[in-house]
């Protein structure tokens, strides 16, 4: 007897009877020796009739009524074994005693209109309570005391002391704009987000000692005096409309990690910044000087988002991570092991990048020769207009990503590269040779259409993708993979014959004809195939194409997706695990894995047989 537990989603407008879900799982004759139980249950469009007692069995642990589900859940119609309960958008009834189990730990009720909840209808179970509409005042002990989670999407009322209970540790509210009181958010909060209303003035004890994360989103835009901040504060972000001087002593010195939003462009005196501050973001408008002490020596990431930033900066030794537009030296960061440069500037000389740089990402700028220093290992380029010379990328660097359409030529690429991508512009011709010998995974971008002829690609390379748009069919055939390819992504009909040490071919657009199927040696042996099919009558023929496989992941252009072990390429006898099917207006789906080869396989007319593991219609 095999076990196992079911996801099922139901489709049907129709009244569920006590028994109904359990018997639709059961109804195949291959499976009833299977024992199921339903853990996972969502109700989907166009489902909205009223679940009757007793038709949800007590194995299900997650309910979802998605979709338009708008009908009243009465007590004792939830299973006392559920744990997570989602209440769609069109849900607007009120929570009352009973309707809850006691089992349950997290609720969401994603209505935007406010739904009400009675006192006493949360169970003293829930841990994490979701409300996207409530806006009422809270009574207090409405909010059990178990709850560490709370997100209020739409309330804005008084919050008074004790009305939140002391177990609560993050709290998320969407609309609230009122002022805060001593003693009104939980000691033991450790995280609060205030997304879109809130605006007034910070006092100091208003927020707890506990506070380790505090998001300031949205209109926030009020002075930060001393102290107002708690000394346990970790992390800081400072909202769209933020733009106020930081006074000293307003930042704690406990503040890690510090964000500005794109509003925020005001002079930052020395030792303003906190001391012990590792993550700095400073948004597009932000255009100061950053003079030798504003950024204090614990600094390790730097973000500039300014498209032009050319202010006077001093950078500190201990920072590792710079993105920025600024193209100045930062020779002077001998810790620096990873920068981005963006924006329009100057090119890059050698005199620009330290020593100690690991990975470099380029936009927009030109290279002059020897600028790239030997200590790069990784390298993204993107949208550089020059011509690409010998010794352009060093010989120490292992990872490359080319977003440019520039002709390649023998020595532009490092000697010991490893791994190569182009971006979606590249459609140039590779000569022989110009790939060097040590290149192991090579991605040719979605544009790409040019021949890839015998000693084009290295005989080092294990993984190929060719995504190209292929439009030359003059072309398409003209393509020489390496002997020791193990692993191949490609556009149907540019590959016409498959090594044989091949273990993984991954076909991305639909195949149409069996024309379209490369060629498989009878001694290869693959281990994943991958395919998008039109329809089932050309999945038969694409198996039997490609034998010897031991896993088919089947997508077909109509949304279904199926896993597939063929049994006997010769009969056509398979086992099909269906993982998602919407054809035919199945009205559910299993999410299981599990073969069965004592069901019977006998087939006739070289009909591809499947046996699936999927629920029947659900009546």
């Amino acid at each position: 007897m095999c076990k196992g537990s079911v996801s099922i989603r139901w489709k049907k407008n129709c009244t569920i009877a006590p028994g109904t879900l359990e018997s639709s799982i059961i109804s195949n004759p291959h499976w009833r020796s299977t024992a199921y139980t339903i853990s996972n249950l969502s109700f989907c469009v166009p489902f909205d009739s009223v679940v009757l007692p007793g038709s949800l069995p007590n194995t299900i642990t997650h309910i979802r009524f998605t979709g338009i589900y708008s009908q009243p859940i009465k007590p004792g119609v939830l299973p006392t074994t559920l744990i997570y309960l989602q209440l769609g958008t069109r849900y607007m009834h009120e929570l009352v005693t009973g309707i809850l189990p006691a089992s349950l730990t997290t609720l969401e009720v994603l209505s935007e209109v406010h739904v009400n909840v009675q006192p006493g209808a949360l169970p003293q179970s829930l841990r994490s309570l979701t409300l996207t509409g409530f806006n009422n005042d809270f009574e207090p002990g409405q909010l059990p005391n178990s709850l560490t989670m709370l997100s209020l999407g739409s309330y804005d009322q008084p919050l008074q002391p004790g009305v939140l209970p002391s177990t609560i540790k993050t709290l998320y509210m969407g609309q609230f704009n009122r002022k805060l009181l001593p003693g009104s958010l939980p000691s033991s909060l450790t995280k609060l987000t205030l997304v879109d209303g809130f605006d007034h003035r910070i006092e100091p004890g208003t927020l707890p000692q506990s506070l380790t994360h505090l998001s300031l989103d949205g209109n926030f835009n009020q002075q930060l005096w001393p102290n107002s901040l708690p000394s346990s504060l970790q992390s800081l972000s400072l909202s769209n409309q933020f733009d106020q001087l930081l006074l000293p002593g307003s930042l704690p010195d406990s503040i890690t990690s510090l964000m500005f939003g794109p509003s925020f462009n005001q002079p930052i005196q020395p030792g303003v910044l906190p001391a012990s501050l590792t993550v700095l973001f400073l948004d597009e408008s932000f255009n100061q000087p950053l003079p030798y002490g504003v950024l204090p020596d614990s600094l390790t990431t730097l973000t500039l988002q300014a498209p032009s930033y050319n202010e006077e900066i001093h950078l500190p030794p201990s920072l590792k991570t710079l993105y920025s537009s600024w193209s100045a030296s930062t020779h002077a960061c001998p810790s620096l092991s990873t920068l981005y440069i963006h924006g329009v500037g100057g090119p890059i000389d050698p005199t620009t990048l330290p020593q100690s740089l690991l990975s470099l990402y380029l936009e927009t700028r030109p290279l002059l020769p020897g600028s790239l220093p030997a200590s790069l290992t990784h390298v993204q380029i993107m949208n550089i207009e020059q011509p690409l010379f010998p010794g352009f990328l060093p010989d120490t660097l292992k990872e490359a990503a080319l977003y440019l359409d520039q002709p390649l030529t023998t020595g532009v690429l490092g000697s010991q590269l490893t791994m190569l991508t182009f971006g979606g512009g590249f459609n140039q011709p590779l000569p022989i040779g110009c790939l060097p010998s040590s290149l192991t995974i090579l991605d040719m971008g979605y544009k790409f259409d040019q021949s890839l002829p015998a000693g084009c690609l290295p005989d080092s390379l294990t993984n190929l993708v060719l995504d190209g748009v292929w439009t030359n069919t003059n072309l398409v055939r003209d393509v020489v993979l390496p002997c020791h390819i193990n692993s191949l992504r490609s556009r149907a009909g540019c590959i016409k014959y498959l090594p044989t040490s091949l273990k993984s071919l991954n076909i991305v657009d639909s195949l149409l004809s069996v024309s379209a199927i490369p060629n498989a040696p009878p001694n290869i042996s693959l281990q994943t195939v991958k395919l998008l099919l039109k329809d089932e009558a050309i999945l038969l023929a694409a198996m039997k194409a490609i034998p010897n496989a031991e896993t088919y992941q089947v997508g077909f252009t109509h949304g279904a997706r199926w896993h597939i072990r063929l049994i006997d390429p010769v009969k056509g006898i398979a086992i099909a695990v269906i993982v998602n099917d919407y054809n035919d207006n199945k009205d559910c789906f299993l999410n299981y894995n599990l073969f069965d080869t004592s069901a019977p396989s006998n087939v006739s007319g070289g009909v591809l047989r499947c046996l699936s593991i999927k629920a029947h219609p659900l009546q």
